[in-house]
């Protein structure tokens, strides 16, 4: 009986964060895609009693901040892509072809440079 107890409560802890990872997803794009609407409900659902209990405490205005960000930075990235190599995370400097990497290296593609 104990087992379906701690399985039933793990399946609520992963409720509750499928439905605020959704939520962030939803409000990524209601960003990306400029959805006033959409973004002012997802902004009120957050900061709601709802959103919190949902969220264990976590500050609604923190959630929507790191939100914008991150969607910010997904526009960037779409904005970089590259017609040499077709990435998203190409920059081009003095005429080179150069990927610049998660952790901030950058290597040249036309040198043979990898992905990794």
């Amino acid at each position: 009986m104990t087992h379906t107890h701690q399985f039933n409560d793990q399946g609520i802890v992963n409720l509750q964060i499928g439905i605020i990872n959704r939520a962030v997803q939803d409000y990524e794009q209601a960003i990306m895609d400029k959805k006033k609407s959409e973004m002012a409900r997802l902004e009120k659902w957050f900061t709601s009693e709802w959103g919190q209990q949902l969220s264990n405490g976590i500050d609604g205005h923190k959630i929507i901040e790191v939100c914008r960000v991150r969607a910010k930075y997904k526009l960037w990235r779409k904005d970089k892509k590259c017609s040499k190599c077709k990435r998203i995370t190409c920059i081009h400097r003095s005429g080179e072809h150069f990927t610049a990497m998660e952790k901030g290296d950058l290597h040249c593609l036309k040198e043979g440079g990898s992905d990794e």
